[in-house]
């Protein structure tokens, strides 16, 4: 015969003792007393229930970004071996532990806080390329992956609007190509651009448009739009990025971007350009596809713009070569 106590009370006793053991594991300064309602009287099932919900939450990495380059300061330790620098962040997990590595063995990794890195990176061209970056957090409720790359671009299958009244999809555009520009320009093609999605979202225009979150789209009135204009600006321009020239091979090339202040949050109702003139924004949605998603955007002459699916669009822009308040170049 089983001298094992089942009875209700020894089912609620273990409960709470097991509560409590997981509670102090989680808060090791936390100090037992009246204010502890672990130790305040009888833990009740629900209770305990309540308590495994808390401490197992679902564990996901936000807000993780990474800056453009900076010059290593000349009074760092790391100014010989290193010529430029990154500054990654994200949002801080409670009680979590953090592995960040790049897709460059050759960088210098130091995690600073709960919620912030710095990456040494060395000169030599071949290493400025797109670095890709991914944040592992393990807490006692599991573990959460996030990739950082910044990539505003397009899906294959896109169309392209040609100078010529063509539309061909964004895969099949060559350097050389002539695209129609924002307002009318004709612009050419000068290198391709094929990152991967990352952990970027992606963005449904008027049920019939995808594009990245950040990707900057005009509006009637010469304005840029986009649905994370913080993301564009901080950490996808600025950067040395990996293009395809018209010999096919692979160079460098500075996305310098837009100023910060010229890229407004886009909304519902806000008129943008296209093709035949413009189009209201009647809908608007975010979505999620695999971080390995082939995406496709080129980097253009003239006003840096072109039309994807008939929607006006940035194309590499620049400022110290286009003015963008009068629409001509400089």
């Amino acid at each position: 015969m089983s001298n094992v106590d089942r009875s209700a009370s020894a089912t609620v006793r273990k409960m709470r003792e097991k509560a409590i053991v997981t509670f102090h594991r989680l808060n090791p300064n936390v100090n037992e007393g009246g204010a502890n309602i672990l130790s305040s009287g009888v833990l009740t099932e629900r209770k305990g229930a309540e308590m495994a919900a808390v401490c197992c939450a679902p564990v996901t990495i936000t807000n993780f970004v990474c800056t453009p380059y900076l010059d290593v300061p000349i009074d760092s330790p790391y100014y010989s071996e290193y010529g430029l620098l990154l500054n990654l962040s994200w949002d801080p997990l409670p009680g979590a532990s953090y592995v960040l590595t790049s897709n460059f063995t050759t960088d210098l990794i130091l995690i600073n806080s709960a919620s912030s890195a710095s990456v040494y990176v060395k000169s030599d061209s071949n290493n400025g390329y797109e670095r890709v970056f991914t944040l592992t957090a393990t807490t006692t409720c599991g573990k959460a992956t996030a990739v950082t790359t910044g990539a505003p671009c397009f899906l294959a299958g896109s169309l392209v609007q040609m100078a010529s009244g063509k539309e061909i999809p964004i895969e099949d555009v060559v350097v050389g190509d002539q695209v129609l520009g924002a307002f009318g320009e004709i612009n050419t093609v000068l290198a391709l651009h094929r990152p991967l999605l990352g952990n970027n979202l992606m963005c449904r225009i008027n049920d019939e448009h995808s594009t990245t979150n950040h990707h900057p789209h005009v509006s009637v009135d010469r304005k840029f739009y986009c649905g994370n204009p913080y993301l564009v600006s901080s950490s996808t321009y600025g950067r040395l990025t990996k293009v395809i020239n018209a010999s096919g091979a692979q160079e460098m090339l500075m996305l310098h971007g837009l100023k910060k202040e010229r890229i407004k949050k886009i909304g519902l109702g806000i008129d943008l350009k296209t093709v035949e003139g413009s189009r209201k924004i009647r809908t608007l949605a975010t979505f999620s596809m695999p971080e390995d998603t082939q995406l496709y955007n080129l980097v253009i002459s003239g006003s840096h713009t072109y039309h994807v699916e008939g929607y006006a669009v940035t194309g590499w822009p620049r400022e110290d070569d286009f003015n963008y308040d009068n629409w001509a170049p400089k």
